[in-house]
């Protein structure tokens, strides 16, 4: 038995190393400074490795973990990815394990979930699918928090796994369609997967800190291309359909949504001033005024328009809201000031500054703390962060960050002056591959 047993592992062995292998990391370490909170010093590290393996002509295996260490959780492994993906006749790939999926905007949902995709190119365009599930991931990796449920377990100890939802959609790009305008077409959708006995279900009369389960859909439109030599545009609109559950005189009831998301941004580049780039964008997200005791199942009538994403996405260094009753306007500026200096080191030096203001699309709350619900001011506060990226070499990246964000505590203003007051980040990036 032992004999078989050393050999079954050299066969093993053997298998895996007759692939044509490939492997690698990434060490990584992130010291941010913040006032407030009144632990101004947070530090965070990553070590990822990551192994390759080409199990065919057509077809590659990837597997990449990581342990993270920072000031709040001194252990954290995860599995970050872990694929077979590939190509089968010229016009058809797809990818199948644990990958990143975004629909064509990365508005909708840009995370990593458990499942299967694929894809068609042809000359006049290219159709993607994907399909998969989010409750195989640590909650402490996921950035889906859609119901009341996801909130509930963020401060559950018991509960290690994420949110169990289905995600999947349909997207489709007619590249250059017309005077060289891109065409895109895009359908999502996601469901509550979590089983009965977690969830509250319609005409219940006693209030829970779980919720309801939640369904939504979202249609979408894209365009983008160029106005004229060095200046581009992009711009979509999403519908977001389906049901969210909320507690009305007594008990719970199923409202429809019926919800807008759109962004519309315009950027001038020119390689020959130093690669300069100036852009402006906008990004609405619709809200809900009836939204005042939850952000999430707050809704008091029969229709909810509260615009809820599948992923959260970072939209500033400090001030970051998740798309929901939000409006905001980013006027950015970047520039690689040493591109002429003629020392190729110095030439990937890139800074970039923003200037970004932030309002509520209606008098609800939204995803922060410290609203006033008395207060009918739609401006949130500004935020300023300046960005400097420097890559000597191609394993070699660092960086500096800053920002400060002022909200509007004013008199009437939206935010409580003894719930928010002005915030200021400083951080430092250092990675390195190997």
């Amino acid at each position: 038995m032992k004999k078989l047993s050393i050999a079954i592992v050299l066969l093993l062995f053997l298998a895996i190393f007759s692939f044509c292998l490939d492997f690698g990391g990434v060490l990584g370490a992130t010291p941010i400074i913040s006032h407030p909170p009144e632990d101004p010093f947070y530090l965070e590290a990553n070590l990822s490795l990551w192994l390759s393996a080409q199990m065919g002509k057509n077809i590659d295996f990837l597997i990449q973990g990581s342990y993270t260490y920072s000031t709040e959780n001194p252990y954290f492994f995860d599995l970050d990815f872990l694929k077979i993906e590939g190509t089968g006749i010229s016009l058809f790939y797809f990818s199948l394990g644990r990958f990143r999926a975004s629909d064509f905007s990365g508005y909708i949902i840009d995370h990593r979930i458990d499942g299967l995709s694929f894809g068609l190119s042809f000359p006049w365009g290219t159709i993607s699918s994907v399909a998969g599930y989010s409750g195989l991931l640590f909650k402490e990796s996921s950035a889906i928090i859609m119901s009341k449920g996801d909130v509930a377990d963020l401060g559950d100890e018991d509960k290690i796994l994420a949110a169990p939802r289905l995600a999947g959609g349909i997207d489709l790009l007619f590249p250059e369609l017309f005077l060289r305008q891109d065409l895109n077409l895009s359908f999502w959708f996601q469901a509550d997967l979590r089983p009965e006995s977690e969830v509250v279900s319609e005409g219940t009369q006693l209030p829970s800190i779980n919720g309801g389960k939640l369904h939504t859909q979202y249609t979408g439109l894209g365009l983008s291309g160029p106005l004229a030599p060095s200046l581009f545009y992009d711009g979509f609109a999403y519908l977001g359909t389906g049901k969210t559950l909320f507690f009305f005189d007594g008990a719970y009831e199923f409202a429809n949504i019926l919800s807008f998301l759109g962004s519309l941004g315009i950027r001038y580049y020119s390689e020959e001033w130093n690669f300069t780039k100036i852009a402006l964008r906008c990004i609405y997200s619709s809200g809900d005024a009836d939204y005042k005791n939850d952000f999430i199942e707050g809704n008091t009538d029969a229709a909810a328009n509260l615009f809820i994403p599948v992923s959260r996405q970072n939209l500033a260094l400090i001030f970051s809201p998740q798309l929901g009753n939000i409006f905001l306007t980013e006027l950015s500026f970047s520039i690689k000031p040493l591109s002429r200096s003629g020392n190729r080191t110095l030439e990937k030096l890139q800074t970039e500054l923003k200037v970004i203001g932030f309002f509520r699309s209606s008098t609800g709350l939204i995803s922060e703390p410290g609203i006033d619900p008395a207060s009918e001011a739609l401006y949130l506060g500004t935020e300023i962060d300046c960005v400097i990226n420097f890559r000597p070499f191609s394993d070699l990246g660092l960086s500096l960050s800053g920002g400060v964000f002022i909200p509007n505590t004013e008199a009437d203003g939206a935010f409580l002056e003894t719930e928010r007051e002005v915030e200021v980040i400083g951080k430092a990036g250092f990675s390195f591959s190997f």
